[in-house]
């Protein structure tokens, strides 16, 4: 367990991997391509997350702000963090374009599961979502994870061409290809009255499956197993949101900037510290920083300690 200042188990670090993509999705802020100089270094990265996990935090997720598989050294990433398994559990969101020809080598690796966006089923509103026909593509990924035998989650992003057909047509692809379906909305706002919530779903959803709730203690969504499946299903809706009381992760951007929270003063740039060739103790005392900066709320968001030079002694090593 890695706590923060409020005993709140930090549990999982997010890490945008490349900063670029093929797609142009709305809920993705992948920008603009960024050359492989730009980004943080790996073997600081691996150094950076594997203090992390040997201090208590649990998963690592390669995901979102770009394609991660169009990462040069994305392979020797997912090895990096998978050897030893000082992680329980090391996955990849990815939009499935790139992975029949990666999945071999991710599972050599040890990757333990893939996120594999798909926006929707329909040729169409996928290529009004992306801006680009990629539905086959994703699909010829997932087919190639599966044959792998690589656990997939289907994650299906909510956008303004979504529909209740929609869902309950992705639900039955993910009952039929033996996967998860995680649906997020991260666009519509309490009481928008264009908001497709979990109780719309669920009533659509359990007219045809039987729906089991999962009780999951602080973690955010909502979580059930489809009975006489082998699928589960998770929502995160208008009408389930994450809490900054539960909030249990960090956030790394593709060059290196941490964030502990989505307040804005509380970002570090791990360029600026590694530059300063931190010892292992230091490094292991900065780690603990960044968990004690995590703050209950964005409005009492601090600062983060920049280098080693602005660390005082911390006294948890013993």
């Amino acid at each position: 367990m890695l706590p923060d200042k409020f005993n709140r188990s930090v549990d999982l670090i997010q890490i945008a991997a490349s900063g670029t993509c093929q797609y142009a999705c709305p809920h993705c802020a992948a920008g603009a391509p960024a050359p492989a100089y730009e980004l943080f270094p790996t073997n600081y990265l691996l150094r950076f997350l594997r203090m992390m996990g040997t201090l208590g935090l649990k998963r690592v997720r390669i995901t979102g702000g770009g394609e991660p598989l169009l990462r040069p050294d994305i392979v020797d990433l997912v090895a990096g963090l998978a050897s030893g398994r000082i992680f329980d559990e090391v996955t990849m969101a990815t939009n499935g374009a790139l992975l029949p020809s990666f999945v071999e080598r991710l599972k050599d690796a040890g990757l333990d599961r893939l996120l594999i966006t798909i926006p929707s089923l329909d040729k169409d509103v996928f290529t009004s979502i992306a801006g680009s026909d990629g539905l086959a593509a994703a699909l010829a990924g997932l087919d190639a994870a599966l044959e792998r035998q690589i656990p997939v989650t289907i994650k299906m992003t909510i956008h303004a061409e979504a529909t209740i057909d929609g869902i309950e047509r992705m639900m039955d692809f993910a009952v039929e290809r033996r996967t998860d379906l995680f649906v997020e909305d991260p666009f519509k706002c309490d009481g928008d009255k264009d908001a497709i919530t979990s109780g719309m779903i669920l009533a659509r959803l359990e007219s045809k499956f039987k729906l089991e709730k999962i009780e999951a203690k602080s973690k955010p969504g909502a979580r059930y197993s489809i009975k006489g499946t082998d699928t589960h299903l998770k929502l995160l809706t208008s009408d389930i949101r994450r809490t900054c009381g539960t909030c249990d992760r960090f956030w790394l951007s593709p060059d290196g900037v941490l964030s502990v929270c989505t307040g804005v003063l509380t970002q570090v740039s791990l360029n600026a510290f590694f530059e300063e060739d931190p010892s292992d103790e230091e490094l292991a005392q900065w780690c603990v920083k960044i968990a004690m900066a995590k703050p209950m709320h964005r409005r009492s968001a601090c600062s983060i300690p920049r280098t080693p030079s602005d660390n005082p002694a911390v006294s948890f090593l013993g």
